[in-house]
């Protein structure tokens, strides 16, 4: 299964995504990376690039496209910021069950 075009991975320089076994999951890498659309070295995660190790220069290396695959346990984190974040700021409702 394949949400983006193939015109799209022309103008592709970096994909970024947001898992290191997303060219597996998703068919908006795998079969791309198949095809010859892409190639393996111009795909970064960003786990690489927030620690340093992967860096994306935009002027030099022109478009960025991120594909999200969409791990349960980046939606469990961000849900425990946004929570502590209204917490401090005494913002929203508590609902009980």
């Amino acid at each position: 299964m394949r949400e983006f075009p193939k015109a799209l991975f022309k103008n592709i320089k970096i994909l970024a995504v947001d898992t290191e076994y997303a060219h597996i999951e998703s068919g908006d890498l795998k079969v791309p990376l198949e095809k010859g659309w892409i190639q393996e070295d111009q795909i970064l995660t960003l786990g690489k690039v927030i620690m340093g190790k992967s860096f994306i220069n935009h002027e030099r290396e022109g478009t960025t496209v991120f594909k999200s695959v969409g791990m349960a346990l980046f939606d469990v984190v961000v849900s425990e910021f946004i929570y502590q974040k209204a917490r401090e700021k005494d913002l929203g409702q508590e609902v009980h069950f």
